[in-house]
């Protein structure tokens, strides 16, 4: 835990059988750029939190990314998740430079994980089946959601805030919460 906090590294290139990434072990890392991650079973806790000049994460096959994960990585524009189980919540949460979020087989998407992403245009959830409460609350901007035809269940809030832009949500479960959509539009459309 914390292991290579606050130092100056600039590229990480992890073992094709590493595990775990700990909890704080990358925290405030300025000089990280660009993070690829594929097969760690978990990244703990405010692993690569405040990595202020990261720009690009792509994480692939990971069981569980931890709370605030990436919290504060303020220049992060765009995230690529793969087949990861579960985002632990507030993940990638007030990142006002996130513009692009594609997630593949992403299972669950914990309490308030990309909240607040005030420039975040697109958004891809295919394969995504449970959203959590305030996930994309305060989320004026975005357009696009993509596939949401996997969606099994959905928050409280979950979308509050959001989708201004957005005509249809495809959605066919008869499990939401309270107010997913509050203040958002006049008319939505569900199929």
């Amino acid at each position: 835990n914390g292991t290579f906090a606050n130092t100056a590294l600039t590229s990480i290139q992890f073992p094709n059988d590493m595990e775990r990434i700990g909890a704080n072990a990358f925290y405030d890392c300025d000089g990280l750029t660009n993070l690829y991650i594929s097969n760690v079973t978990t990244i703990g806790n405010s692993a690569f939190c405040k990595c202020s000049n990261l720009k690009t994460v792509e994480i692939t096959g990971a069981n569980s990314i931890g709370e605030h994960c990436f919290y504060l990585s303020n220049n992060l524009t765009n995230v690529k998740l793969t087949n990861i189980a579960g985002i632990e919540p507030y993940a990638f949460k007030w990142i006002p430079t996130l513009t692009s979020i594609q997630l593949k087989n992403v299972i669950s998407l914990g309490t308030g994980v990309f909240e607040g992403e005030s420039n975040l245009l697109e958004l891809d959830l295919d394969g995504t089946t449970n959203i959590g409460m305030w996930t994309f609350k305060d989320c004026p901007n975005l357009t696009s959601l993509g596939n949401t035809n996997s969606i099994t269940s959905l928050g409280w809030y979950s979308f509050a805030n959001s989708l201004h832009s957005i005509k249809q949500f495809n959605y066919t479960s008869k499990k939401y919460a309270y107010r997913v959509f509050k203040y958002n539009f006049d008319k939505i459309w569900f199929d």
